[in-house]
């Protein structure tokens, strides 16, 4: 058995752990931000809840996150996925990436219809201003034969969205390039 001494020197250890590592999240986000860097954030519905603090923090910060943050189309589900969205969506300096959704749904038997709810939650709260389009190629050929098809589906998500021919431009290409600093010529 181990002596109390031991166990509060251990758990010492932890806590001194932690704080470094918290410390080098955020060394890293200060740096990110003080040299212009964007960040794409992992899509994962638990990691949602802390964007808007880093966002908070590092206003100047660019931050993406990926796949819409893989909401459970396959099962229906929206919540707490969507209120986590709408508070992201808040803070200018986060975008989304209208993606991954055809391998959230059911890979086998997908439609449009599935996947609707949860694109057209994002573009209402982001705006064709902060969403961009990402192809996901080619983990979303795990979802069909075609990577056309998968394009086609997320033109006719924004088009159902009441997004106008400027709002596709956007979505479809304006939107990265100015997030990434590519220029169109």
């Amino acid at each position: 058995m181990l002596s109390r001494s031991v166990v509060q020197a251990l758990r010492f250890v932890e806590v001194i752990s932690v704080l470094a590592a918290v410390c080098s999240v955020f060394a890293f986000w200060y740096v990110a931000t003080t040299l212009c860097f964007f960040s794409c954030l992992p899509p994962r519905p638990p990691n949602i809840p802390a964007i808007p603090s880093v966002a908070k923090k590092f206003p100047k910060l660019k931050l993406v996150i990926n796949h819409i943050a893989k909401p459970l189309i396959k099962d229906h589900v929206l919540d707490p996925w969507k209120e986590d969205i709408a508070k992201c969506a808040e803070f200018p300096n986060v975008y989304i990436k209208l993606s991954g959704m055809v391998t959230q749904a059911d890979e086998a038997s997908w439609t449009v219809e599935d996947m609707q709810p949860y694109a057209s939650h994002v573009i209402s709260k982001f705006s064709a201003n902060r969403v961009m389009y990402g192809s996901d190629w080619p983990v979303c050929l795990l979802a069909t034969d075609k990577y056309s098809k998968v394009h086609s589906a997320y033109h006719t998500l924004a088009v159902n969205a009441g997004c106008s021919d400027a709002d596709l431009q956007r979505i479809f290409r304006g939107t990265a390039l100015e997030f990434y600093g590519i220029s169109a010529h």
